[in-house]
Formats: C-alpha cells, structure tokens, sequence
C-alpha cells in the first residue's frame, strides 16, 4: 500500500531585505523526506533555495553559482519584489531568493506523480510571505492534497500561521516522532510506523535529496541549557539533548564515504557545553578518523567558557576552518542582563588558547549583537573595538524580536505580533538610538580595518 503514496516535501523562498547561504539546508524536512522514502513512500522534494538547480544555471549560463565562497556558501539568486505594506518605511530594496516562479511551475508540472501529501517548512518568523506564496501556487496545482507545515516558524506562531497560511495542518512541536506519526496518519499508513523514535536514534539523512552534496550539516545537540534573554530556544526544544559522539563519528564516515562530503558544518546552539561529555569526545574521534581533504565548520557560535588548550589544540588538528565565538557583548551589566553566559575573562582566555593552537585573527570570529533593548550604537562600537584590541575579529549580528523570549515579552509582545515587524533587518525601527545608515557606516569601519589587517599581515609573510 505505501507504494501508493507519494509525497512532495517543497522547501519554499526566502522573502527579506538580505540573505545568504551560510551551510542553510531544510534539516527538518530532510530528515522526515528521508524516513519516508526508506519506508517506500514515494518522496519528490523540490528546493526552491538550490543555489545549484539545473534549471537555473542554465538560465544564468552558468556551470555554477555566481559568486561561490569557500567551503560551499554563496549567494542565493534573488529577485526585486515589492515590499509588503508594514515595510514601506524601509529605505531598502526587498527581494525573493531563490528560484524564478516559473521555474518552480514547471518543477510541479513536471512531477510523476500527484502528491497525496505536501510538506512545508520555514525557520524565521518574518519570512512566512515566501511559505505563503508556495502554500498558494501548491493549492492550485494540488486543491486536493493537504498541505502539512512545520518548522520554527509554526512553533513560535502557530495561529499566525493558520490564519496567513492556506494549509491544513500546522505542527507546532519540534519532535520528530510526533511530525513522522502525523504525516503517515494523513497518508492513512499509520500502521507503518513500528518504532518511537529519539533524538539520540534519529534517522540519517540521505542526502540525494539535494543537488549539492559536499556540504553536510550536523546536528549533534538539540536544545540549549542556556536561557539568553533574546532567545527562544528554551520553546522550540524544551529539553537539552546529546547524541552519543561514536553516533555523530559513524555519520561523518557515512556521509563521507557516501556522498564525498567535504564540508561539515556543526549547527548545534551548545556544542561545547560540559565539554567532557560531548564535544571533547567528538574532536577526538574526528581526529581519529584521519580523513583527508575534509574541514569543519561552527557558524552558530561556540560558547568561549568551554575553550581551553585541549580543545583548541583539537580544533586545529581537525581541521576546523569556520570558528565563531559566542561573545554578544563586553558590557558587563548587559552580559548579566542577556544571562551571563559569557564573560570578557572567558573570552580573552578562549582567544589566547586559539592563537596559541595556531589560529589566526581573522580566524577567530566573535558575534556581536546590536538592536537589543536600550543599546546604543556607541556600545555596539566599544564591543567591536574591544574583539579587535583581543585579537579577534568582530562579527555584527542584528537581533531579532523572537516570540517567546524575555525581551519579546517584556518589550514587544503589544507591538510586533506581524511577524514581518520582527525582521532583524529593522532593528532602528524598534531602537531610537540606533540609525541605520550609521550602523552602515559602522559595518565598512569595521570591514575595512579587517581588510587592512590582512593586508598587512600578508605583507608581514611576504
């Protein structure tokens, strides 16, 4: 009977004032398209963020993306739309990333067979019109198959979502037991379903689903034992959970072995917390597997109280190419206002214990955050000085008003129930102190005297 049954999982746009590739796959989506397909449901998948589509680069004539970075990141292609009503006082252009519509047309008119499912997913709160352009088009090509959205976005605002969305199910939990069981009962194969699945036994993903496999993402972590008073974590997994590492060491060779994987990206929000139970086991059996010719990468920060010698001494064994610190901030009030989870002694002890393991300035990214709740942009600016004067090299990264959190409810929750209001882009809409074209101003500084470091590091080599 399963035979019978097909699905269309559709990864949909992006709708913002920027975005980028940084390593973003539909982990969600990709685990339960890859569950289904190794039950014998029939899987289409359809990702509207294929930097590599075939179809598009051969509209670009291209043989690949346009303006590919290193280690698998890049651009997305976009285009100009119009901005939607509550956003006309951004004096910034706002765009759709990813596949023309037509493009995505003839991907559903070419498809072999009618979806007896449909599959939806979306992370950020503020980019739901793209979710609800593709809920749209799906609903006339498909009146007949229900439509099934998931991801942080239905979590977070679950009747925001019921009431944009034309979709029949909105699964506002994160577990993937729960998500599997609910697919296969709309598919009527409950039956299907013999075992509970954990975080901890999780099925791997198989990544034939996506055009561009040298870049696997990793989740070896789910949840965050910290409670930052900008985040809403805490709501979208409530329990802190760890694979077991030999688990994570057997993907990597899998992934590796199967697919020629180059690139893989550590996406957990606390991969080093306790780091003997965890992360310290998981460099060493990295650096046991000897591969060659693979990097890893930790773009969603590393908390800098657990980095001493021995981890740093093993993230350079292992070959650990994107690095970036969990700073926020070096105000000491404001760090123990945000939840204290770093301090500026951690973070100069983590900075020194990298240079000596042989990372470099410019290596050793650190996140700054700005637009928080009564910042000024003279704060922002003594935070990027400070990274600089350590060694470092600062990275601004503009909250975002998340339902849920501390500061949402303290200072939002009455004003920015459209989730478009919540776009980080629009941080000086929310914070009279801070003006955008300075916070411009401020990113060249901050990129210029980078590019001048380097310049003069290169010279120092030459």
């Amino acid at each position: 009977m399963s035979q019978e049954k097909t699905v269309l999982a559709v990864v949909p746009w992006i709708t913002d004032f920027a975005a980028y590739d940084l390593w973003m796959q539909p982990l969600g989506l990709l685990r339960l398209s890859s569950e289904l397909k190794a039950l014998g449901i029939h899987v289409d998948f359809i990702n509207c963020l294929d930097r590599y589509d075939s179809g598009l680069l051969q509209r670009l004539k291209r043989t690949k993306p346009k303006h590919e970075q290193k280690y698998g990141c890049g651009r997305f292609y976009k285009e100009t739309i119009e901005k939607p009503a509550v956003l006309k006082g951004i004096k910034r252009f706002y765009f759709r990333y990813g596949l023309p519509l037509d493009l995505f047309e003839k991907k559903l008119e070419a498809l072999p067979k009618l979806p007896d499912v449909i599959l939806l997913s979306q992370s950020m709160t503020y980019w739901y019109p793209g979710t609800q352009l593709a809920a749209s088009i799906l609903k006339k090509y498909f009146p007949d198959s229900p439509i099934v959205l998931g991801g942080i976005y239905a979590i977070l605002m679950p009747g925001h979502a019921r009431c944009a969305l034309p979709v029949d199910h909105v699964y506002d939990r994160s577990d993937f037991d729960g998500a599997l069981e609910l697919i296969l009962e709309v598919l009527g194969l409950k039956s299907l379903k013999k075992k509970s699945y954990s975080f901890h036994d999780i099925p791997r993903i198989d990544y034939s689903f996506l055009t561009d496999k040298r870049s696997v993402v990793l989740e070896t972590t789910q949840g965050c034992p910290y409670r930052c008073r900008y985040c809403s974590q805490h709501l979208i997994h409530k329990d802190f959970k760890r694979q077991e590492p030999k688990k994570v060491i057997d993907d990597i060779l899998f992934y590796f072995r199967e697919y020629s994987a180059k690139y893989f990206v550590f996406y957990d929000d606390a991969l080093a917390y306790e780091k003997e139970k965890h992360f310290l086991p998981l460099l060493k059996g990295i650096e046991k597997l000897g591969l060659k010719d693979i990097s890893f990468h930790i773009p969603n920060g590393l908390s800098v109280s657990e980095i001493n010698d021995e981890v740093a001494e093993l993230l350079k064994a292992c070959q650990f190419k994107t690095l970036r610190l969990s700073l926020e901030t070096s105000s000491p009030l404001r760090q123990k206002e945000t939840g204290g989870k770093a301090t500026n002694r951690q973070f100069e002890h983590a900075v020194k214990c990298l240079h000596k393991a042989g990372f470099t300035n410019w290596e050793i990214e650190t996140y700054i955050i700005m637009g928080l709740p009564g910042q000024s942009l003279e704060e922002i600016k003594n935070d990027a000085d400070y990274v600089f004067e350590k060694e470092a090299f600062p990275v601004l990264a503009a909250y975002s008003p998340t339902p849920g959190s501390f500061y949402f409810e303290k200072y939002f929750q009455n004003s920015l129930q459209e989730p478009l209001l919540q776009n980080n882009t629009i941080f000086s809409a929310r914070s009279c102190e801070i003006d955008e074209e300075k916070v411009r101003l401020l990113r060249r500084a901050i990129k210029d005297k980078k590019i001048r470091r380097l310049n003069t590091l290169a010279k120092r080599l030459l």
